[in-house]
């Protein structure tokens, strides 16, 4: 039996490739956020337009001060580079200065963040203190509100760390295999595909035979490591 490395509960995980799992829980993949691992999710029909809305989205935690850097790193973007989060529309008002403005649903909108909050979120504020902030509703994305309530219900935090499921100069994540694909090439261990996506998943679960002959041999791709001083974030 191989070591578990990540501590997954989930029993009904499916391990595509050494160290790199889908999940087919909301509870697997918010514990694996709460320990600082980055998550993607793929649900759904694929995203139009130039945001990331919780179909294909790479998600972590927005409380982790250094988490822009992590995921830039990950994502082999330029240090520099912000991101954006997705928040429970109800939360709204606690969080930005709204004004006349009552949602914000295609992220659309760089809103000011109140400044009780700037250091709670710092990782998806801007320079200027604004922040282009993403409302979801149960309505709007079941699977996605479900999961954002669940991390505020852990959390305390109301607002998820969203970005794009790509890699640099990447298009966007498109179908399962894409995904797959993304992660095997980067330090992304983990899948989150909700359990009401009608996919055949268990084709792509590898025997403990077939995963230990990837692991003798040598690296079909480039290895990634990151850089010492990334804290909590753990890449096994």
């Amino acid at each position: 039996m191989r070591e578990n490395l990540h501590g997954i509960k989930e029993e009904n995980v499916i391990e595509f490739y050494s160290g790199k799992y889908i999940i087919r829980t909301e509870a697997e993949a918010i514990r694996q956020i709460d320990k600082k691992q980055i998550v993607a999710i793929f649900q759904g029909e694929s995203e139009i337009g130039p945001r990331a809305l919780g179909n294909r989205s790479i998600l972590f935690d927005p409380t982790l001060s250094n988490a822009k850097e992590i995921v830039n790193e990950v994502k082999e973007r330029e240090q520099f580079r912000p991101f954006a989060g997705s928040m429970l529309l109800e939360y709204f008002d606690e969080y930005f200065e709204t004004s006349t403005l009552k949602e914000s649903p295609y992220m659309s909108y760089a809103i000011p963040v109140k400044q009780e909050k700037v250091q709670e979120i710092s990782s998806i504020v801007h320079h200027d203190y604004t922040c282009r902030i993403q409302t979801v509703t149960e309505e709007q994305n079941k699977n996605y509100y479900s999961l954002i309530k669940a991390w505020h219900e852990l959390s305390g935090c109301p607002i998820i760390f969203n970005t794009s499921f790509n890699l640099g100069g990447e298009a966007m994540v498109e179908t399962i295999e894409d995904g797959m694909d993304t992660c095997k090439r980067s330090m992304i261990n983990f899948i989150y595909v909700p359990q009401d996506q009608d996919l055949d998943l268990d084709q792509y679960r590898l025997s403990e035979e077939e995963l230990a002959a990837i692991e003798k041999e040598p690296e079909e791709f480039e290895e990634k490591s990151l850089t010492e001083d990334k804290g909590a974030f753990i890449n096994t």
